[in-house]
């Protein structure tokens, strides 16, 4: 009787307007009968169901009929809908129960409430009077306000009344007395947190100026063809197949002439990327291709780890009588633990040394892009002439260009060394002043910086330098 009578009432809901629904429930034989029901009394609606019982690729799929326009009406999920997969393109969420913690309602509401989500998000929860779900229901509403906003004190309270919320729902009765209690409790517990804000804090936390640059940088990134550009290339050289599947939507797999025996984040299966961050809302079974996206980046370090294209022929597009060029790129950087963040401090440098075939630098005299304007690739015949110079030659002036470039690294090591320590000396007097005007800084914040400040500058005194590519020149 109560199974029909919320499924009645979901009938009612569903033919009075014609909006996608989420609806929520906690165990799997639920949503099958659901499902059949559904089928029965509306055999019109499309229906998608979600429950641990089916694969992640069954998963994926009705995740995307639900998310596609012309696809389910309506999506039954067991309790794993309501944890990792967003749907915030839909506003109706039906609770068909009550989960039976706070932070699992919190979750429940935030598969909509997210961003992305342009309008308000309508909660429609069926309960049985005189059952426990009107107990949760009051419990939820009344004393922790969860279907209007996120409720810090919902679960601490939950816990502190445990005993309590547990007799009333054995008794089926939610006293006034005990609504009170929890309700000045969590009044309490929300003054006391709003205490504990430090307003310092908040206010340097928002800067309308570097915020309104950083949107606009990200903005310019979303709508740049960079990324794009640059995979495309990537694939071409890895021998990685890429096929346009769907309009801004491709499908990525292993070649079958691959220079490498596997590519960072790619199973044999193939994967779905796309590079529009709309179409990666809408779609969640297709992969969102960022520069910080963990196949980009390791993408780069297997570029810049292994001995792909790191040595290359050039020759000037009018060669006659010039001298010929060895030109060695260097990185700089400084390793250490994450936690350190050296980059801010002693940024991963390039290095360039251009030297003649006597060893004479010219790297001031002919800069990268002045010389890059006069070159071209070295076509079949400069490469064999490349591949005749002696080996020796090219070691020894390689060993001369490392002499100039460990010297240039050395003047750079100290720069950045006198830098970083002029910049953690600030930040120790910022914190030994705070201490004296805002109780939160203590002696602890002084001890924690000086500890940071020496495992900072120890590690700037060991930056490494790295032979990087080269490029001869014919």
């Amino acid at each position: 009787d109560h199974f029909k009578a919320k499924a009645d009432f979901l009938k009612s809901l569903l033919e009075s307007f014609e909006e996608k629904v989420l609806l929520i429930v906690h165990d799997k034989v639920t949503v099958l009968k659901l499902e059949r029901w559904l089928e029965e009394n509306i055999p019109s609606i499309k229906v998608g169901v979600f429950h641990s019982g089916q694969s992640l690729t069954a998963r994926d799929r009705m995740a995307a009929y639900f998310s596609d326009p012309e696809g389910a009406r309506i999506l039954l999920c067991t309790e794993i809908g309501s944890e990792g997969r967003n749907f915030e393109f839909a506003s109706h969420l039906v609770l068909f129960d009550l989960p039976r913690k706070p932070d699992l309602l919190e979750q429940r509401i935030g598969r909509l409430d997210r961003i992305g989500q342009k309008g308000d998000v309508n909660i429609h929860v069926p309960y049985i009077e005189g059952e426990e779900e009107e107990i949760f229901f009051n419990l939820y509403h009344e004393c922790f306000d969860s279907f209007q906003k996120f409720s810090p004190t919902g679960t601490p309270a939950f816990i502190h009344f445990n005993e309590e919320i547990q007799n009333s729902l054995k008794e089926r009765s939610f006293s006034d007395d005990l609504k009170t209690k929890v309700q000045e409790y969590c009044h309490d517990l929300e003054t006391e947190l709003d205490k504990g804000r430090d307003l310092l804090i908040e206010m340097n936390s928002f800067n309308k100026d570097k915020s309104s640059k950083l949107v606009s940088l990200i903005r310019k990134l979303d709508n740049s063809f960079d990324l794009k550009e640059y995979m495309d290339l990537v694939f071409d050289c890895f021998g990685v197949d890429c096929e346009e599947a769907l309009p801004g939507m491709f499908f990525i797999k292993p070649g079958h002439n691959m220079f490498i025996p596997s590519f960072p984040g790619l199973t044999n299966e193939g994967l779905s990327i796309t590079y529009d961050r709309d179409i990666a809302c809408e779609r969640e079974e297709t992969t969102f291709l960022t520069w910080d996206h963990p196949l980009v980046r390791e993408t780069m370090q297997l570029i810049l780890s292994e001995n792909f294209g790191n040595m290359t022929v050039a020759m000037r597009r009018e060669a006659k009588g010039k001298k010929s060029f060895v030109e060695a790129f260097y990185i700089l950087d400084c390793p250490g633990p994450s936690e350190l963040e050296l980059g801010q401090y002693f940024p991963t440098t390039s290095l360039r040394v251009l030297v003649d075939k006597d060893g004479v630098d010219f790297s001031e005299k002919f800069s990268y892009e002045l010389l890059d304007e006069k070159l071209v690739m070295g076509d079949v015949a400069t490469q064999k002439r490349a591949q005749g110079i002696p080996k020796d030659l090219v070691k020894g002036l390689l060993e001369k260009s490392t002499i100039i470039a460990e010297k240039k690294a050395l003047e750079l090591n100290d720069d950045f060394y006198n830098k970083a320590k002029g910049k953690l000396e600030i930040a120790k007097e910022r914190i030994k002043h705070l201490a004296k005007v805002n109780k939160n800084v203590d002696e602890g914040d002084l001890l924690f910086q000086e500890a940071l400040s020496h495992g900072i500058l120890e590690h700037g005194k060991k930056m490494r330098l790295t032979l990087d590519s080269v490029r001869v020149i014919l």
